[in-house]
């Protein structure tokens, strides 16, 4: 199998791409055995100097699925949401909106809208 990477200016590829190595569509048919069982690092999958795929390996893939799930940010609005729910189940909180809603329209007319 070639492995001499083929000129990034000419496929136009962002720079994780261009430092990957390259092989062509028929030659990966041909080799995809020996192709699979030696990848370490992404390969890039050319078909007439156009990339068509990457392949991975199956660590690599996971830990950037594992990435893309998570964010700082949306761990915090999660955390904040479960623990607002939790309280808004509590006994005190069901109580009050329990006296909420069955008070009647004199409750709420003996107090002044602010």
């Amino acid at each position: 199998m070639s492995t001499a990477p083929l000129a990034a200016p000419d496929l136009g590829l962002p720079k994780p791409l261009a430092k990957m190595r390259k092989v062509g569509t028929a030659e990966l048919r041909e080799t995809i055995g020996s192709v699979l069982g030696s990848l370490q690092e992404g390969l890039v999958v050319v078909n007439r100097t156009q990339p068509r795929a990457v392949l991975l390996p199956i660590d690599v893939f996971m830990r950037l699925v594992a990435e893309k799930n998570s964010s700082p940010a949306l761990d915090f609005l999660t955390e904040t949401y479960r623990q607002m729910a939790a309280a808004s189940t509590a006994p005190a909180a069901q109580a009050a909106a329990d006296a909420a809603f069955a008070a009647g329209p004199e409750v709420f007319a003996a107090r002044p809208l602010q």
